[in-house]
């Protein structure tokens, strides 16, 4: 475990070379997955402040990682439902980024850079979306992330769109998303995910992608 001291916190960082092996970031040893590639991780972690600070500080830490080992990167903020909503006026009015608006969440998607798919069943109506994130905007994703399970980071690499990823959707339960993490891996881009709750000792990142691309970010 190596520690990254910035100018006000300190972060934890932790790498680990196969996923499917007991490890210290992300244990998937015991997840029944239909690997298409080897897949490694690396975790971030902030013990030392709030948190809403802590990830902050943690993707500060990482924005400026992605700029530099990768500047033709597109960072991008996924979102979805859980949870199957009610079919009604005020949901399909607001959609998914109205609704996070409506709570007091950013509002990222209102804007060109955004997208999303609404499914509906006779359970309801679920929507998946994504948004394309600058610098300025990692305040607002950190509120998203905090608040939203079913929320991901994706910094995107190689021949793959935000418009793929919401069709494929996702639960924000990384054991059971493998048709999206192979997805990205495959395409040599990185998927992100918050990692501690509000009473753990520490708040983060990790990252899974394919082992050299993971190594590139860390470098």
């Amino acid at each position: 475990m190596l520690k990254v001291i910035t100018m006000t916190t300190d972060i934890l960082v932790d790498f680990a070379q196969d996923i499917f092996v007991e490890n210290n970031v992300m244990n998937f040893d015991t997840v029944n997955w239909p690997m298409s590639s080897p897949l490694a991780g690396a975790s971030w972690v902030a013990t030392e402040a709030s948190p809403n600070d802590s990830l902050l500080a943690v993707l500060q830490f990482l924005f400026v990682k992605v700029r530099a080992n990768f500047p033709s990167a597109e960072v991008c903020l996924l979102v979805g439902t859980s949870a199957w909503q009610p079919n009604n006026r005020v949901v399909r009015y607001h959609r998914l980024w109205g609704a996070l608006k409506a709570r007091g969440l950013a509002a990222l998607g209102t804007d060109q850079r955004s997208e999303e798919v609404l499914l509906e069943s006779d359970k309801g109506l679920k929507f998946f979306g994504a948004a394309r994130l600058s610098d300025m905007a990692i305040e607002d994703a950190v509120q998203v992330l905090l608040s939203e399970n079913c929320s991901y980071l994706v910094v995107l690499l190689g021949d793959i769109s935000p418009r793929d990823l919401i069709d494929v959707g996702w639960s924000g339960d990384m054991a059971k998303d493998f048709r999206i993490i192979n997805r990205i891996a495959d395409s040599d881009s990185l998927l992100l995910k918050k990692i501690g709750e509000f009473d753990d000792k520490g708040i983060g990142v990790v990252a899974i992608g394919r082992q050299n691309v993971v190594k590139t970010l860390l470098a």
